[in-house]
C-alpha cells in the first residue's frame, strides 16, 4: 500500500465503490437522483449528508464523513460498521505487507546481536503510536497551550515528549550495535530501511512544499486542472525559495509578521512565480490575501536526521550489562531533565517539544504542517511495529489485534 499521508481518503473512496456496486451494479455508472433518494430513505440520512458522502456536495473542500453516516453506509453494503469494512479491505490489499515480504519466515537467531533490542524497540515505538491515536482521536487537549494545569495534564504532556524521545534512543542503540556488525544481512537491511522511513517523515518538508503551492493556488484561484506533478513540485520549491527570501530581507520567521505592504509585495511575486513557471493566468482576487497570508505562515516544526539522532544519544545512559552498554533513561530522569532549566541538554528537549506543543487537531492542515507530518510518522511506525514483529517471532506469527486497531484509526 502506498504511504498516502491521510490514509482515511483512501479507505472512504473504497467504500463509496463498494455502495455504487450494490446500488448501480457498475461502480463507474454516474448516481442519479433516484439513487440519491433510495439511499436517503433507506439509510436514514439527509439528502445533503448523502451527497456529502460522494463528494457531491457544492462546496469547494470535500467534507470527512461523521463515524455515524460511514457506519451506515458499511452497514447497508454487509459490514458490522467502518472499521470492520477497512480491516476486510486491508485484507484484500495487503495479503502481505508490502514493506516485509522481504523478510524470512524464520525469527533472527537468538544470537543475533540485534534481539535483545527488538522488544523493548516494539513497547516504545507501540505506546507513542497509541499516544499518536489518542491524540489525533481527539483525546489530546493536554497539548493545548490553555489546557488547564493540572498534574494529569502535565503528566500526558511530558510522557509524549518522553515516549517520542525514546523510540529515538532505541533507534540510536540499533545504529550502534548495527556499525560493529562487520557483515549486513538481509534482516539489517529491513530494519534500516523502516527506521529511516520513520525518520524521514520527521524530517522530509518536500511534501509540505508542494501543499503550499497547491493551497496558494486554490486561495488564489488558479486554474491547475492539467497541471503534472512535476509543475508542482517546480512550484513547490519557487514558492519555498520566495517565502525564505522576505523572511531573511525583513528578518522576521513568519511571512504573517511582515507589515502590509511587504504582504501584498510577497503575493505580487508568488503571482508572478506561478504565471511565469506555468502559463496559467489569473486575476487575484485581494479578498483572499490574509487567508493566503496565514497559509504561506504555517506552522512547519521539521526535525532533521542529525537532530534526530542527537535526541535519542540525550536519552541513554551507560550500563553495566553482558548484553547491554547503554540503557534508554527512566521517566522519572526525563521529567527531572524537563523541568530543570539548567540542564545541559535542554535545547534538545525543547527542540522535541515543539513537534507537539499547542498541536490543535482542530485546526487546518493548511495552518498546521504537523498534522500531516504527525499522521505520517503514525503510519510508518506501524510498519516498523511490523517489521520488528515480525523479526522477533517469524512470519509464521499472525500479527497482534493491537496492530490492526492502530491500521484502522479513523483520521
Amino acid at each position: 500500500m502506498s504511504k498516502n499521508i491521510d490514509k482515511r481518503w483512501l479507505y472512504l473512496e473504497a467504500l463509496r465503490m463498494k455502495v455504487k456496486t450494490k446500488l448501480k451494479g457498475d461502480p463507474s455508472l454516474k448516481l442519479t437522483a433516484d439513487d440519491i433518494l433510495e439511499l436517503e430513505v433507506k439509510l436514514k440520512l439527509s439528502r445533503a449528508t448523502v451527497e456529502r458522502f460522494f463528494g457531491l456536495a457544492s462546496t469547494k473542500k470535500s467534507t470527512y464523513p461523521n463515524t455515524t453516516t460511514r457506519d451506515k453506509f458499511a452497514a447497508y453494503v454487509g459490514y458490522k460498521n467502518f472499521n470492520e469494512f477497512v480491516k476486510s479491505y486491508l485484507k484484500q490489499i495487503m495479503p502481505e505487507s508490502e514493506h516485509t515480504d522481504t523478510l524470512q519466515k524464520t525469527p533472527l537467531r537468538t544470537d543475533h546481536p540485534i534481539v535483545p533490542y527488538l522488544n523493548p524497540c516494539i513497547d516504545a515505538i507501540v505506546t507513542f503510536t497509541f499516544r499518536l491515536k489518542e491524540v489525533f482521536e481527539g483525546r489530546g487537549l493536554f497539548l493545548l497551550k490553555n489546557a488547564p494545569q493540572t498534574d494529569f495534564n502535565e503528566y500526558r504532556y511530558i510522557s509524549t515528549l518522553y515516549r517520542f524521545s525514546s523510540v529515538l534512543a532505541w533507534f540510536r542503540l540499533i545504529e550502534k550495535e548495527q556499525a560493529f556488525l562487520r557483515l549486513q544481512d538481509e534482516h539489517q537491511e529491513n530494519i534500516s530501511k523502516a527506521i529511516f522511513n520513520f525518520r524521514n517523515a520527521l524530517a522530509d518538508g518536500k511534501k509540505t512544499e508542494i501543499l503550499i503551492a497547491r493551497d496558494l493556488c486554490e486561495t488564489l484561484d488558479v486554474n491547475t486542472e492539467k497541471w503534472t506533478q512535476k509543475m508542482w513540485e517546480i512550484l513547490g520549491i519557487e514558492v519555498d525559495y520566495i517565502l525564505h527570501l522576505y523572511e531573511h530581507e525583513n528578518n522576521v520567521k513568519q511571512v504573517s509578521e511582515l507589515r502590509e505592504d511587504k504582504q501584498k509585495a510577497l503575493l505580487d511575486d508568488m503571482c508572478e512565480a506561478i504565471i511565469n513557471l506555468t502559463n496559467e493566468k489569473f486575476e487575484r482576487n485581494t479578498a483572499n490575501d490574509a487567508k493566503a497570508i496565514a497559509e504561506l505562515s504555517r506552522t512547519q516544526t521539521w526535525i532533521y536526521f542529525d537532530w534526530q539522532k542527537a535526541m535519542g544519544d540525550v536519552m541513554l545512559e551507560r550500563i553495566n550489562r553482558p548484553t547491554k552498554d547503554h540503557e534508554v533513561i527512566s521517566f522519572a530522569d526525563f521529567e527531572t531533565h524537563f523541568l530543570d532549566e539548567n540542564y545541559k541538554n535542554k535545547r534538545w528537549i525543547k527542540r522535541t517539544e515543539k513537534l507537539f506543543e499547542d498541536l490543535d487537531i482542530r485546526r487546518s492542515a493548511s495552518l498546521d504542517a504537523r498534522l500531516l507530518q504527525l499522521k505520517n510518522v503514525y503510519y510508518n511506525a506501524i510498519e516498523l511495529i511490523e517489521v520488528f514483529f515480525w523479526l522477533q517471532k517469524g512470519r509464521e506469527t499472525s500479527l497482534p489485534d493491537y496492530v490492526n486497531k492502530l491500521k484502522t484509526a479513523n483520521f
